[in-house]
């Protein structure tokens, strides 16, 4: 377990206090011996001094802290804008991906089911043979004149290259309707 910065600080205070208290701490004198600087009067400014050096020093520190914890929150809450992002990325995504299969699913069915009909109609099928064998230009002209939704069948059921001349012969905008 990390013990918390503020933890950390208070301790490092309670040792400096420590330390120089210790260092300003003298030994009692034996009462048999005589202290030379025993009638000097004692230097208070120094003491003073040093308490207000550690006073600085503490409301440093404290400023310090606080700069750190307001750090921390605001890379928390950026942190946390980020993981709410990357769920609604993810989230997304899957969306997409579900979307994708379903229309792939429904390409492949809408497939299927034109393929059904041009085999279960033997006509349209003759049909398609014929424009499939047909030269390009004399195809569009053709398809130009009959009916879009059986030029739709017929270009469907085609090569794509020959399809691609096809309406390569007819006018832009019926070409336009039919791709």
């Amino acid at each position: 377990m990390v013990p918390s910065r503020r933890l950390i600080v208070w301790w490092v205070l309670a040792i400096i206090l420590w330390a120089t208290s210790v260092g300003s701490v003298q030994e009692t004198p034996d009462v048999g011996t005589a202290d030379p600087y025993e009638n000097q009067p004692v230097e208070e400014p120094l003491e003073e001094e040093a308490l207000s050096e550690e006073a600085t020093l503490l409301k440093q520190l404290q400023a310090r802290l606080k700069e750190v914890e307001e750090r921390e929150r605001a890379l928390q809450q950026r942190e946390e804008r980020l993981t709410a992002l990357q769920q609604d990325l993810e989230a997304l995504a899957a969306r997409q991906t579900k979307e994708r299969k379903r229309i792939a699913g429904e390409a492949a069915s809408l497939e299927e089911e034109q393929r059904r009909y041009v085999e279960q109609d033997p006509a349209l099928l003759h049909l398609i043979k014929i424009y499939e064998s047909m030269d390009p230009e004399e195809a569009a002209l053709r398809i130009a004149e009959m009916r879009e939704g059986l030029a739709l069948d017929i270009l469907a059921s085609i090569k794509d290259k020959k399809a691609a001349g096809v309406l390569a012969g007819v006018e832009p905008v019926k070409a336009a309707r039919l791709s």
